[in-house]
């Protein structure tokens, strides 16, 4: 079995990797605020990506609706005009 330490012992750094020295490895404020505002960044982007890609999606499959809408408004009217005809001539 191993003996891990329990709860917090109050040493700064406690779960820091140590750098090759032995010492622990400190991170700076400034590091934090850049890694979150690349973080920022990387998930404006991919999100604005993928929203541009679904309105993309969805502005095709508008167009195909509208498209086979008006296909179908015209065969019906066509088949009423071409179909009256037929009847007429009998």
């Amino acid at each position: 079995m191993h003996n891990y330490e329990f709860g917090w012992t109050g040493r700064p750094g406690q779960y820091a990797e140590p750098t090759p020295d032995g010492s622990p490895q400190k991170h700076s404020v400034l590091s934090l605020i850049i890694l979150i505002c690349g973080v920022a960044v990387i998930a404006t982007l991919g999100l604005g990506l993928a929203f541009w890609i679904l309105g993309f999606l969805f502005h095709v499959a508008g167009l195909i609706v509208r498209v086979a809408l008006i296909t179908a408004a015209v065969a019906f009217v066509w088949r009423r005009v071409v179909h009256g005809r037929c009847r007429h001539r009998v």
